[in-house]
């Protein structure tokens, strides 16, 4: 199993819309390739965390990668790039 784990931080002008973020990052739960999906936005407010988190599990890379190509995806990824500034990134073997 491939454990997908993503962080990004919102520009300045767009921290209103993480909610938006997190409910169009929920809505790729629905994909097939997708063992499991976990999104949130920050709770507490330090100013060191990142805003919005996804964890997603898929049973092997290629799944990832089919995900990572799908429309769906990458729709939500072109929202993503207006009202985000930073990105990390760790897919790691669980």
């Amino acid at each position: 199993m491939i454990r997908h784990v993503v962080l990004w931080r919102m520009k300045d002008e767009s921290r209103d819309q993480a909610p938006e973020m997190v409910r169009r990052l929920q809505a790729l739960d629905t994909l097939p390739m997708v063992e499991s999906l976990s999104v949130g936005a920050d709770a507490l407010g330090d100013p060191a965390a990142w805003d919005v988190c996804l964890i997603a599990d898929f049973a092997t890379a290629d799944d990832l990668e089919a995900y990572r190509v799908h429309d769906d995806h990458q729709a939500v990824a072109m929202f993503i790039r207006e009202v985000a500034h930073a990105r990390a990134v760790v897919d790691f073997q669980v």
